[in-house]
């Protein structure tokens, strides 16, 4: 089971890594509909797609981020997930938590590494999952994350259908 810490009243509520990144998923798409729709005269910006699929059970993550790449003074490079939305659509409040990002296109970004390595920590090697793959394309200036997440559901009392990542770790 992986444990993850939104912090304290943060944006993110969710207490797993496979429901974080579900939640921050959401949150981006939703951002890009607002900004989208807020912009009618700018070309929209689609960079991320999440599917849910009642058929398959899974949750489809699609992204390509614009990041830009640095070389620091010690010679690591260093790799930031550009704010390609601007405020007020990426506004993301950090409770404190296990994340350290300060806007929802970087939030997003550290989750989506952050679950690929804990799945990278299942032993045995044979166990581990393959849900999550971040891949940067250099060259490009691109992150990009293709995730295929399972699902649970449930009803609330008023009917409501839940959808929840489920914790496969």
């Amino acid at each position: 089971m992986s444990v993850f810490a939104p912090g304290v009243a943060g944006t993110l509520k969710s207490v797993t890594e496979p429901s974080a990144l579900f939640e921050l998923a959401r949150a981006l798409d939703a951002s890009e509909n607002a900004r989208n729709g807020a912009n009618p005269g700018l070309a929209p910006k689609r960079n991320i797609a999440t599917t849910i699929s009642f058929d398959t059970g899974t949750i489809a993550i699609a992204a390509s981020l614009p990041v830009a790449t640095s070389v620091v003074a010690d010679g690591s490079i260093q790799l930031v997930a550009s704010d390609y939305l601007g405020a007020p659509y990426s506004d993301f409040v950090n409770g404190g938590g296990d994340l350290t990002s300060t806007n929802l296109v970087r939030a997003f970004a550290e989750m989506a590494q952050t679950l690929s390595a804990s799945e990278k920590a299942v032993t045995p090697v044979d166990d581990q999952p393959n849900n999550v793959q971040v891949e940067v394309d250099f060259e490009a200036g691109t992150l990009t994350v293709s995730a295929n997440l399972p699902f649970s559901t449930s009803t609330t009392a008023a009917g409501f259908v839940v959808i929840e990542a489920s914790d496969y770790l």
